[in-house]
């Protein structure tokens, strides 16, 4: 069940329970919050395993290292609605051969016997579901920083956003990130349901340029007849987006959360 979450109260509720063994090991805990962090909406439950799978992490990283700090920090960026939440150690690091593959399941660079692989994975599983985006930076030797962005909810208007794309994956990672942000979402998985669900009150749509190409004809129509819902095409890498009675703007994929939220208030800004 989704609510309103405060990244404080879950990390607070995370570090409770690593507290005795971080002090058992000799870490150094330590949290940074900027003032004013807005809430987040998303099941909280889920957010505490993925931040506790990020610090268990960061605590076998750190296993024999002379220099033993983790730090957790949150900040939130209004440019882009979106919060963004770090967990920094001062571990061994990652090898760059390996940064590309940590998220998948079963990766791990551990000795056998010592974790499945499965942590970081879960994690980016989780994150996703919450429209949000995980990186990571390292250097070996140093330490290694995982950073969460989520998107923030603000105040919206009441009619919804289509979010029409063939695939799965990607239609339902724009739903929650557009979700994230407060807004309600119709979705459709082909031209003829997508058009069909345009007929109704609408913010906005969000098209996958296949579905465009599907039926130009009818998006062109739709168009002459509703100019004033803005249209985004939404395009895989590299590809040129069609241009059925003229988008309104395009989002390239993978997708980055300023990127979406530009292109969506940039093209509906006069209707807010």
């Amino acid at each position: 069940m989704r609510s309103a979450v405060q990244v404080i109260d879950l990390v607070e509720r995370v570090l409770a329970l690593r507290t005795y063994e971080c002090r058992l090991n000799g870490i150094e805990l330590e949290t940074r919050f900027a003032p004013g962090l807005p809430e987040i909406i998303g099941d909280g439950g889920q957010l505490q395993q993925a931040l506790l799978n990020l610090v268990l992490n960061a605590e076998q990283a750190m296993r024999g290292q002379p220099v033993r700090r983790l730090v957790v920090a949150a900040t939130h960026d209004p440019a882009s609605a979106t919060l963004h939440l770090s967990v920094a150690d001062s571990g061994h690091g990652i090898e760059a051969a390996n940064a590309s593959r940590i998220f998948d399941p079963f990766f791990t660079t551990r000795d056998v016997g010592q974790g499945t692989g499965l942590g970081l994975s879960i994690c980016y599983g989780i994150v996703r579901d919450h429209g949000g985006e995980i990186h990571v930076d390292s250097t070996v030797g140093e330490g290694t920083t995982f950073r969460i962005v989520l998107p923030v909810a603000e105040h919206l208007p009441a009619s919804p956003i289509l979010v029409a794309h063939s695939d799965d994956g990607d239609r339902s990672y724009l739903a929650a990130m557009l979700t994230g942000w407060g807004y309600d979402i119709v979705s459709a998985t082909t031209a003829g349901e997508a058009l069909a669900a345009a007929e109704s009150p609408l913010f906005a749509l969000l098209v996958d340029t296949r579905l465009l190409a599907a039926d130009p004809e009818g998006w062109t129509a739709l168009r002459r007849r509703r100019p004033h819902v803005p249209l985004v095409s939404v395009c895989a890498a590299g590809a040129v987006p069609p241009d059925p009675g003229g988008c309104d703007g395009h989002i390239v994929a993978p997708y980055p959360l300023s990127a979406v939220y530009t292109a969506v208030r940039n093209v509906t800004r006069e209707y807010v």
